[in-house]
């Protein structure tokens, strides 16, 4: 399902970009007309799980506020399960009784981009995140029964092999760190790959064209 279009962030990796996307605005569904779309495919279907493929389900706290009041009111948590991505910092900032809205209306799991157990490689990357805010995040989620699944990118560009072993063991840190929560934590890692039109792509192009009129000397 999707429940929202766009992304008000700017991560230099991702298409979804708002740099690389300014003329699309963030576009939410109503939330009954969510609900509405679980209640038919259940009753067509009988699907009792749902996963949202937004850029970003879990990324405008008013959406998410608006949405869990609505799953409260009709009982979704007490017929269905969902997963969907969340953003770090916005989530951080929620407070507990959110979180707890979370898993009582039937979130299963929560996939965050963390990319990176470097510091200055999320300086890079634009995710306003550090790996203490990703620990206290997973934590605060998986200890209410919540699953994370967490996004990790090998090979960025400037990245450096000891960087790359900093990313290795924050994944294994967060394996540790809810090896005894109600929730479990599991890693999902990709090979960079720039994108068309995202900043890290306009960066590699000026990056290369630099490096080709040096090497002519032009």
């Amino acid at each position: 399902m999707v429940g929202a279009r766009g992304c008000p962030y700017d991560c230099s990796f991702c298409g979804a970009a708002v740099s690389a996307n300014p003329d699309v605005t963030i576009r939410t569904r109503d939330p009954a007309n969510i609900i509405a779309e679980m209640e038919e495919l259940h009753a067509l279907h009988d699907v009792t799980a749902f996963r949202f493929l937004d850029d970003l389900f879990l990324g405008h706290e008013r959406f998410i506020r608006r949405c869990m009041a609505a799953f409260a009111e009709v009982g979704v948590g007490s017929r269905y399960v969902w997963d969907a991505t969340g953003r770090i910092n916005l989530l951080a900032r929620a407070d507990y009784a959110l979180l707890d809205a979370l898993a009582g209306n039937g979130c299963r799991e929560v996939a965050l981009g963390i990319e990176s157990g470097s510091e200055r490689m999320h300086g890079c990357l634009g995710k306003r995140v550090r790996p203490a805010l990703t620990r206290d995040m997973v934590r605060r989620l998986t200890s209410r029964g919540i699953d994370v699944k967490g996004y990790f990118i090998l090979g960025l560009p400037t990245e450096m092999p000891a960087e790359l072993e900093t990313t290795v063991r924050h994944v294994h840190e967060l394996w540790d760190l809810t090896e005894n929560a109600p929730g479990s934590f599991r890693a999902s890692v990709f090979e960079f790959r720039p994108y068309p039109d995202n900043p890290e792509w306009h960066t590699l192009v000026e990056l290369a064209r630099a490096q080709h009129e040096r090497i002519l000397g032009w």
